[in-house]
Parts: structure tokens; C-alpha cells; sequence
């Protein structure tokens, strides 16, 4: 995990937030999420990463998971590996700063 750099505007310090767009009510397949960065004194917030739900992340189907459980773990894995991206990708956006 990349470090975060403290706030540019008040110099408070940030977290890596996670919040919820959609919710499906099953807690798996649809839920979509957006990452960023924000100030826990002034709030700022850095850029959001949408995530896509898992449905939308593979081709693979419910009934193909349930057959198949290393597939189901595969696919987990590299779903965990593409919102381990977005964080990441959150965290680059709060880092940058412009030189002066």
C-alpha cells in the first residue's frame, strides 16, 4: 500500500475511504463501491475510483462459480487484485501535488 501524504489544504490527516453507490441486498453481486482518499479535519476528498460489481467484472456465470469453486476463487482473487488498483489509484490521485 502506497502512503498517504498528509492534506494539501489544512495538513490533516487522510484515510482511504470506501463508500457505498449501489447496494443489490445480497451483499455479493451487485454492490458497487467508490474509493478515494479524504481529510478526517477539513474533508477534502481526492478523486473517486468506481467499482464495478463482480457480475460486470467477469463473463463467468452464478451456475459456473457454484460447478467450479477454484474458478470461484480465481476470479475472487483477481477481483480482490482490480479494488486493490483502485485504491491504489486513489491514494496516486491525493498524493500529486503541483509543484511550486
Amino acid at each position: 500500500m502506497i502512503e498517504l501524504k498528509p492534506c494539501p489544504f489544512c495538513g490533516g490527516a487522510a484515510t482511504l475511504i470506501r463508500d457505498a453507490v449501489k447496494g443489490s441486498g445480497d451483499g455479493y453481486v451487485l454492490d458497487t463501491y467508490a474509493h478515494a482518499v479524504r481529510c478526517s479535519r477539513c474533508y477534502a476528498q481526492s478523486y473517486r475510483e468506481s467499482q464495478s460489481p463482480l457480475c460486470m467484472f467477469t463473463k463467468h456465470t452464478t451456475m459456473e462459480f457454484r460447478a467450479n469453486p477454484i474458478l470461484m476463487a480465481k476470479v475472487e482473487m483477481e477481483y480482490d487484485q482490480y479494488i486493490d488498483s483502485l485504491k491504489d489509484k486513489a491514494i496516486a490521485a491525493w498524493n500529486t501535488r503541483r509543484a511550486q
